[in-house]
């Protein structure tokens, strides 16, 4: 096997003790190049290399626009922009969300199996719904090496769980022994990078990492798009096209937003949330006003008026009780 000196992680909730568990166990000696995308909150920006950097690891940063990649360095995706490796440098962008994230993993595992091929290993951690699946396969197109946390082991175990379904994955692991696998792996003897995708699926592929970087903003070919299907983008409300990526779908609009089949289903729900708690504000002050003119009249001794307004505020709350019992059986979209 060829050496693997291009390592990516992707993970979500309950990923961050994982991730600070795997990094601090590497030796000094580490000579690969590390790239993490964790979901964090904006207000999180230099939590995770602050950690790192606390327990001794390899040299942990941020990640800067065009900064040169170096070996046993520690490239952490900042808030609100994609991590994208490109002949040897990283690059950030503002991009379209990915399964709602920016940073998402999926651009990051995509440039790296674009432009590093069998190089590469990617990690998928803990964490809530699928990102990242869709980039880990690439890169076992690409002749990487696909590895995810044993669910079994971990906080939140949908995000490895799904890779294992939809990925031929090569390692399942618990926690204590990635570290091990990754050293392994970075003192293979190095061989040329590779890529094994078909012409067809390699011209995807680029286009696919072009958009995360907005060089080429909008998404017109229906081999990049998808065929067009009956589904519209959560966020800019544009048609949604399908792909299929191995056993995953994905779903693409014409802005490059991207959502996998779990996270669309999950952003159309957070929709439909919000949909149904501005009815239901709208519905609560209707009653609060027929009471209130019910009120006005019964004080003015106009009692069949009156009750013909209290009698609505009833009716109309019987609107509300539906509603809520529609929204209690919506299931939260977890982020983070």
């Amino acid at each position: 096997m060829s050496k693997k000196d291009i390592i990516v992680i992707g993970a979500s909730a309950g990923g961050f003790p994982v991730i600070i568990d795997i990094l601090t166990k590497l030796p000094a000696t580490f000579n690969a190049s590390i790239f993490i995308v964790w979901h964090m909150p904006a207000v999180a920006e230099g939590f995770l290399h602050t950690h790192l950097n606390k327990n001794h690891s390899l040299p942990a940063s941020v990640a800067a626009e065009n900064e040169l990649i170096r070996p046993g360095r520690i490239y952490i995706a900042p808030p609100d922009n994609h991590l994208i490796i490109q002949e040897g440098r990283t690059r950030l962008s503002t991009g379209p969300k990915e399964n709602g994230f920016r940073p998402a993993i999926d651009p990051l595992f995509r440039s790296a199996a674009l432009n590093y091929g069998n190089r590469v290993a990617g990690v998928i951690l803990s964490g809530a719904l699928d990102d990242g699946v869709a980039g880990l396969w690439m890169i076992k197109e690409c002749g990487g090496v696909a590895i995810v946390q044993d669910p079994g082991d971990a906080a939140v175990p949908s995000m490895p769980a799904h890779a294992l379904q939809a990925v031929d994955v090569d390692y399942c692991l618990p926690p204590g022994s990635i570290h091990l696998l990754l050293i392994k792996l970075a003192s293979e003897e190095k061989e040329p990078g590779r890529q094994v995708l078909t012409p067809v699926q390699n011209t995807i592929l680029y286009r696919q990492a072009e958009i995360a970087l907005q060089n080429s903003p909008k998404v017109s070919s229906e081999a990049a798009l998808g065929a067009p299907g009956q589904f519209t983008c959560p966020e800019c409300k544009q048609p949604l096209g399908e792909l299929k990526e191995g056993g995953h779908l994905q779903y693409k609009c014409p802005d490059g937003h991207v959502y996998s089949a779990d996270n669309l289903l999950g952003a159309i729900g957070d929709n439909i949330t919000t949909i149904v708690k501005t009815a239901m504000k709208g519905i609560n002050e209707s009653i609060a006003l027929l009471n209130h003119i019910g009120d006005h009249f019964a004080h003015a001794n106009m009692t069949h008026i009156a009750a013909a307004y209290f009698c609505r505020a009833k009716e109309t709350a019987k609107q509300t009780s539906c509603l809520q019992d529609a929204l209690d059986m919506m299931v939260p979209r977890k982020v983070f």
